[in-house]
């Protein structure tokens, strides 16, 4: 992760808080003031630092030639290794995606299997469907019954079981 992420936060004393504004020495920023105690003078050299800047992974990961960073590409095993990790948290996010709650209204089971003048099966397939399609299932539930008499031929013709 220090591979990925070590470059893009700063620590120690590169550290600002989100009112400081960017560029300026924290020993005369309006917090160092306020507080009464300035922070120790940074020397003009080292103010002019990259962000995650001494980290093991920046160091493995970049070289300086001629005043210019150069990145030096990934050894074989460190690849593999960051596409594993990658590969891992798609799997994570993935299943968190496909999570669903596992709530079902009570009375939607009611509303449909009590519809006059459809068949069984057409009804456990439309309430099927329903269960399938929360928003559809909640919608339904607040129909009037011509309404969900209505919606239900127009499903069921569609789905061939009329």
């Amino acid at each position: 992760m220090e591979s990925i992420f070590g470059h893009g936060m700063a620590t120690s004393r590169f550290a600002q808080g989100s009112g400081e504004a960017l560029g300026v020495n924290q020993a005369y920023s309006v917090a160092a003031k306020a507080e009464g105690a300035p922070f120790p003078q940074v020397p003009a050299a080292k103010t002019q630092t990259e962000a995650g800047e001494g980290s093991k992974a920046t160091e493995l990961l970049s070289s300086v030639v001629g005043g210019k960073r150069k990145r030096v590409n990934f050894t074989e095993d460190e690849m593999l290794m960051l596409t594993n990790m990658s590969d891992a948290v798609n799997n994570v996010a993935n299943a968190l995606r496909e999570t669903r709650p596992a709530h079902v209204d009570a009375n939607l089971y009611l509303a449909v299997m009590e519809m006059p003048d459809f068949t069984e099966e057409a009804l456990i397939v439309a309430y099927t469907y329903l269960l399938d399609n929360k928003d559809q299932g909640r919608g339904f539930l607040g129909m009037s019954d011509s309404h969900r008499d209505i919606w239900l031929r127009k499903y069921l013709a569609k789905n061939y079981y009329i």
